[in-house]
């Protein structure tokens, strides 16, 4: 007991990482902290041709400090917003985003060429009975190749 109280108060095990990758901590905008290695990414400016390293952890909005004011986390889109309007606004334009896209979907799919039946939504039986009657054209062509030849 006294071994472990001396190793804490040096400051060993009093987290659980143990060498290996550096790991932060981060926190999101709505205050969750968690701890993840930072991803480090190179990239050069070319008007100034100066190279720029930054954590791309950063990029997604994640923080390094725990932030005063807690943002709203949106499902809808998975980002944060200022309020509970903006969530619902923004779940207002993704429903019309899907309807569109459904609308959008059904009109290309109707274009596709028969080849494609799978995805105009021909059922699995029809596929294969076409597929089947295929078979058999060949078989029987194949049939009446040999009589012949």
């Amino acid at each position: 007991m006294k071994l472990t109280k001396v190793i804490e108060a040096v400051g060993y095990g009093v987290s659980e990482e143990i060498g290996g990758i550096e790991k932060k901590v981060y926190y999101t905008p709505d205050g969750r902290q968690f701890i993840s290695s930072p991803r480090i990414v190179t990239s050069v400016d070319k008007k100034t041709n100066r190279t720029m390293v930054r954590d791309s952890n950063l990029d997604k909005g994640w923080l390094l400090s725990k932030p005063t004011k807690l943002l709203p986390h949106c499902n809808n889109c998975g980002e944060w917003h200022k309020n509970k309007a903006e969530i619902i606004a923004c779940g207002v334009r993704q429903t019309r985003l899907l309807a569109s896209t459904k609308k959008a979907q059904k009109a290309h799919l109707k274009t596709l060429p028969k080849e494609w039946e799978e995805a105009r939504g021909d059922t699995k039986s029809q596929i294969l009975e076409k597929k089947v009657a295929d078979l058999t054209k060949l078989v029987e062509q194949l049939l009446k190749e040999k009589e012949n030849g």
